[in-house]
């Protein structure tokens, strides 16, 4: 078997239909199937029934931006010494602001140091308050970048 690395899914269901070879075969969504007539032989081929898939939209459109947002996503990096992320970390817990993911990343060329993805969530009332907030972040980090303010997704509690 000889696989083929596409962008996406539906691009992968596309190169299907398009090359009419009954041989091949994609991973896709049930709409790509139809958009691009293809049958499918296999459903449920997720090793995790609550596996999923985020999609992002990237805008400067700031209607999005302001549509009851309740969660955010940011890029961070710190000074590599004791209890700077910590000092991070502390301004979320005052606000009440509760992390859902952390996750840490090898700066490249910068040896130990590293940079930070961090989702949270926020009710009205935070998000009323999110620049001051964030403000302070900035002020306890080398840069901090925003991703976006979003609505969390239907499976997640």
């Amino acid at each position: 078997m000889q696989k083929e690395i596409v962008d996406d899914t539906a691009t992968a269901a596309q190169f299907v239909a398009n090359n009419k070879n009954p041989t091949y075969g994609a991973i896709a969504s049930k709409l790509a199937s139809k958009i691009y007539n293809l049958n499918i032989i296999l459903k449920n081929i997720e090793d995790h029934k609550k596996n999923y898939t985020r999609f992002l939209i990237i805008t400067n459109n700031q209607k999005i931006y302001r549509q009851n947002p309740n969660k955010c996503s940011i890029i961070l990096s710190i000074k590599h010494q004791p209890g700077s992320l910590y000092k991070v970390l502390k301004i979320f817990a005052e606000n009440n602001i509760n992390l859902t993911k952390i996750e840490s990343y090898p700066i490249v060329g910068k040896i130990f140091e590293y940079f930070f993805y961090i989702d949270f969530e926020l009710n009205k009332q935070q998000f009323k308050n999110i620049k001051k907030i964030l403000q302070k972040v900035k002020q306890s980090t080398l840069k901090t970048i925003i991703l976006g303010f979003y609505k969390k997704g239907k499976y997640f509690s």
